[in-house]
This record gives structure tokens, sequence and C-alpha cells, in this order.
């Protein structure tokens, strides 16, 4: 009987979301958006990359607490410790001479190379680039990504061992990025993409379509996606 009524139940929130979403309710929305796509996509899944990041090494990791908290209420928080950790752990392990970064927000890939003394090429792309960026003498392109070509960052066939994609959640964007960070990609190169979750749909659907043609990986317990082309 009691299953029986746990199945009524679970009618009856469904039932209740799809009515608030027709009505134009954004949460219910979002909601059945993301089970949409949890279905869609289960059979398609990446695989999961399980790595033992080190709480402590030579690495340095400059961030107060505050770094992790959202800038504004309701806001998610712009990234986990050990998200953090783990982008340092692929910085520490490829040790890139070229690092290029769509998406810069508060800065956190230029802080972990500035304080572990990379000496190399730095390039980051943001609709509005921050302060921390702009005096630190690194070089940027303040612009919608979806607006740079090839030539504009690789004038003389330079390529990037390290890329970090996590600049516009849209479909087209993610999807824009990613081909350009492909063809300027070092043989040897890494990709990182952040926030492959349902919540974040354009993402979480052109990465599970690119992983019919590449092989990526999902780091466990973070949002990053992995694509390593050697």
């Amino acid at each position: 009987m009691s299953e029986i009524l746990k199945f009524f139940q679970v009618i009856f929130f469904f039932i209740k979301i799809l009515f608030k979403a027709v009505l134009g309710d954004s949460n219910s929305k979002r909601y059945l958006t993301e089970i949409f796509l949890r279905l869609q996509y289960d059979k398609s899944r990446l695989k999961k990359l399980v790595i033992d990041v080190p709480l402590e090494s030579n690495f340095v990791y400059p961030f107060e607490q505050s770094f992790f908290e959202p800038s504004f209420k309701g806001r998610e928080r712009l990234c986990t410790e050990r998200e953090v950790l783990t982008l340092g752990f692929f910085i520490s392990q490829k040790k890139p001479s070229s690092y290029l970064e769509f998406g810069i927000y508060k800065g956190a890939g230029w802080n972990l190379l500035k304080a572990n003394n990379f000496n190399g090429r730095y390039l980051g792309i943001d609709v509005k680039v921050p302060e921390i960026i702009k005096s630190s003498g690194a070089e940027f392109r303040e612009c919608d990504s979806k607006s740079i070509k090839v030539i504009d960052i690789c004038k003389n066939g330079e390529t990037f061992d390290f890329i970090f994609i996590d600049g516009g959640h849209d479909y087209d964007t993610v999807k824009s990025d990613t081909e350009l960070a492909l063809k300027v990609l070092s043989p040897k190169g890494l990709i990182i993409w952040d926030d492959y979750k349902p919540s974040d749909p354009g993402v979480f659907k052109y990465l599970n379509e690119l992983n019919q043609e590449l092989e990526l990986f999902q780091v466990e317990d973070t949002s990053f996606v992995v694509y390593n082309s050697d």
C-alpha cells in the first residue's frame, strides 16, 4: 500500500511541476530541462576520471576562503576547493608553456600560474576582463569570444598546451569556444571545460555530443571535463 501511495505522490509532484512550467515558472522549467537532459544522455555519459589530488605538495594555491564565496546572493559558488586543487593538479602535471582561458572572472587560472612561477604565454578572453589581469601585464582580449579567429591569437602558428573553457554557458558559445580551442591546441595539449552538469544545459548537451567524436572524461567530484590530445 505504501508503494502505491509513493507512486501517486511522485505522479502528483510531476504534474504540479509541469503545471507550474506551463504557467511560466522558471524554476519548474529548469527542473524539467534537467530531467530531460539526464534521460536523453543517460546512455552516452562521459567516462569518469578518478585522480588522487594531493592536499599538500610543492604546488602553491594562493586563495583565501573568501575566493570561493559567490559574488552575490543567489549565485552558485565560483568553484569548489576540490576543483581548484584539481586545476592545480593538472597544471602541475602538464607544466604548460602556454595557457589559454575562455572566461576569466576572478582570475583563478592566472593566480595559480603566477603563484607557481609560470613564465610562458598566458591569454585570457572575456567580455569583461578583471582588473587583476589588466594590471598584471598579462595578454587578454576583452570581447565576445565568438568574434575571435585563429589568426587573432596565433599569428605565427603558435599553439597552446593548456586551455580552460569557462566562458559563456549557452550551447553556441561553448561550441564556438571549443572549436577554436581544438584548432589551437598543441599536439600534446589539454583542454578542461567547467560546469558539466544538467543545470547548465548548453554545456551539458554540447559535451555529451562531443563525446561521440572525442574521448572525454569527467573528473570525479567536480564539474570538470578533460580532453588530452596526446
